[in-house]
């Protein structure tokens, strides 16, 4: 058995360690990576994910509603629950359960405003009820500024104040 010199030796020892360093360094750029690109996932992209699933949300005023998530865009999404259909902003929600883990970013988001999808449950005539932190109100919405709503052409509501919009379902044949 021939012995390593203490050249060798040393030399060895210092190739391992800047093999093992070398290692340390990828594994710690690849999850900076997976880091990065987990941050450019928004809520939007998660619930898109689960379009057709159940979610659990707890709004800012600590309502909870369990509902199949229906349709999603930038700020806002739908969904439905025992025939009523619930249009709820993402600055109302406090906690979320039941999202997927992994999704991709989508490409091509829904960029409808919240005020053009209240603008569209307007044009149905449906009577709403809005649910914010300090109560709830209902009619049917008359108009719809930039960033408030009108019922029965006498009451405002900031869009701000809104956690959620209920309304029944369209009819099913």
């Amino acid at each position: 058995m021939s012995e390593m010199d203490p050249w060798e030796r040393y030399s060895t020892d210092v190739a391992s360690q800047m093999d093992a360093e070398l290692h340390t360094e990828r594994l710690g750029l690849a999850n900076e990576l997976r880091q990065a690109e987990e941050a450019s996932i928004r809520l939007a992209d998660r619930l898109a994910a689960s379009i057709g699933n159940i979610v659990k949300v707890r709004t800012r005023g600590g309502s909870m509603v369990v509902i199949l998530v229906r349709e999603c865009a930038d700020t806002w999404f739908l969904g439905e629950r025992e025939r009523i259909m619930t249009l709820i902003p993402y600055a109302a929600i406090a906690t979320i359960r039941g999202l997927p883990q992994r999704c991709e970013q989508r490409a091509g988001r829904q960029s409808i405003s919240l005020g053009s999808q209240l603008r569209r449950l307007m044009r149905s005539g449906r009577v709403v009820r809005c649910v914010l932190a300090c109560g709830e109100e209902q009619g049917r919405i008359t108009r719809v500024g930039q960033n408030w709503l009108e019922l029965n052409a006498t009451l405002v509501i900031s869009l701000g104040q809104i956690e959620r919009v209920d309304f029944s379902s369209p009819r099913r044949r």
